[in-house]
């Protein structure tokens, strides 16, 4: 994994393009 990924990218890469990739982090944590 690199340092230079953002959460948001590790997410999106993680649930393959699912739409709640797409929500800002402090949304999809609370989900």
């Amino acid at each position: 994994m690199e340092p230079e990924q953002s959460d948001e990218d590790i997410v999106a890469e993680d649930l393959e393009g699912e739409p709640v990739a797409v929500i800002p982090p402090h949304s999809w944590k609370i989900v």
